[in-house]
């Protein structure tokens, strides 16, 4: 499903007389390498910073969020890096939407991610791959019981 059409059927879906909660948020991680999944992306200092806005209204949620890996330094012959030989900078680009809604205990989730993945002029440039995905989960409560205490 096209980003554009799941965004305008998530906000044509909204009530009209709902008040809507807003959250945002960002961070910046700094690290020694880029592991993905237990394989080194990249050997070198890297930046990972991240950005991301939900709004829900009533029991419909739709919410963006943005990942990036930049390369602090140039890559030697010998090291792991998306940028190439010599290179440094953005690394990867990923892009996620997704839309949610609240079904009594269960949320039902579909969404659209945009890996950009920055790599070195020998290999044509930037390489793009998109996904989407559905996703349900039940909230599951824990029923929590006091057994009485005997004060001495």
């Amino acid at each position: 499903m096209r980003p554009a059409l799941l965004a305008t059927l998530a906000l044509l879906s909204l009530p009209a007389s709902s008040s809507a909660q807003i959250a945002a948020g960002a961070s910046a991680t700094v690290a020694t390498r880029y592991v993905w999944r237990g394989i080194t992306r990249v050997n070198g200092w890297v930046l990972q910073p991240s950005a991301w806005l939900g709004v829900r209204a009533a029991s419909l949620e739709l919410s963006f969020s943005s990942w990036a890996d930049v390369e602090l330094r140039r890559a030697g012959a010998a090291d792991l890096g998306q940028r190439g030989v010599g290179r440094w900078g953005l690394g990867e680009l990923d892009v996620d939407l997704a839309v949610g809604r609240s079904v009594g205990r269960a949320q039902l989730t579909a969404g659209w991610t945009r890996y950009t993945f920055h790599g070195d002029a020998a290999r044509a440039g930037a390489r793009r791959r998109r996904s989407s995905w559905p996703a349900m989960s039940i909230e599951c409560t824990a029923a929590t019981s006091r057994v009485g205490s005997a004060s001495r």
